[in-house]
């Protein structure tokens, strides 16, 4: 067998070799991009809330949903901490952990290390893991007013992620002194067959305060006349 022949031959196959690679390389499914871990915090005022965020699709949990931006002294919220796009182990189960921060409108820092974890996704929806135990707080009148900044750190031992939020701190006397106000400058009207005593009816108890009775019953008159 001449070199010529064999060099063609040889040619031949490796031309072969890269066309059966290409085919190969045609059939097989593209490559799914690898989610990266995520975090978020919520700020909400029921446990039924939480629910809502994790069952809702995930192109609805951003913006504003779960997220109160105001909050009033003596209500309870809860700060649920949520890791998405995490890659369990090959038994399932998981290894998530979390670091709370709160920090006031004065600057003053308050750290719970280790406050939360989870070894397992939530089974309503998954891909999706609420850290236990979820953090609740309630604001009492010595807190003082203002922006407060919530932050987060998830970790999965592998890998870590952070989130951030802000909500208002008010004092709940602000939402009930309007009402009051008004109140006293338009008083409710009376229940349906109370009597509703009448301006002169007001004015004759005026009577009341002058010093002897003949004064009294001489007030009284000019309003019985009425």
């Amino acid at each position: 067998m001449s070199n010529k022949f064999t060099a063609i031959v040889a040619a031949t196959a490796i031309s072969m070799s890269f066309c059966l690679a290409a085919a190969a390389a045609d059939t097989l499914p593209p490559k799914v991009a690898e989610r990266a871990l995520e975090a978020h915090i919520l700020i909400v005022n029921s446990r039924a809330t939480i629910a809502k965020w994790v069952q809702a699709p995930p192109g609805e949990r951003g913006s504003d949903m779960g997220r109160l931006r105001t909050v009033w002294k003596g209500t309870k919220i809860y700060l649920p901490i949520i890791a998405t796009g995490f890659k369990p182990s090959e038994s399932g189960r998981l290894n998530l952990a979390a670091e709370l921060e709160i920090v006031s409108p004065d600057g003053k820092a308050t750290a719970v290390k280790k406050c939360c974890s989870a070894i397992r996704g939530d089974p309503r929806s998954p891909g999706v893991a609420v850290l236990n135990p979820v953090i609740d707080m309630i604001f009492d009148t010595d807190d003082p007013p203002g922006t407060y900044t919530v932050r987060v750190t998830v970790t999965d031992g592998a890998s870590s992620a952070t989130a951030s939020e802000t909500f208002l701190v008010q004092a709940a006397a602000a939402a009930a002194k309007e009402p009051t106000q008004q109140n006293e400058i338009d008083p409710p009207p009376a229940p349906a067959g109370a009597s509703n005593p009448s301006r002169i009816d007001k004015d004759a108890r005026d009577c009341l305060g002058l010093s002897n009775k003949t004064e009294i019953i001489k007030c009284s008159e000019k309003f019985l006349r009425r």
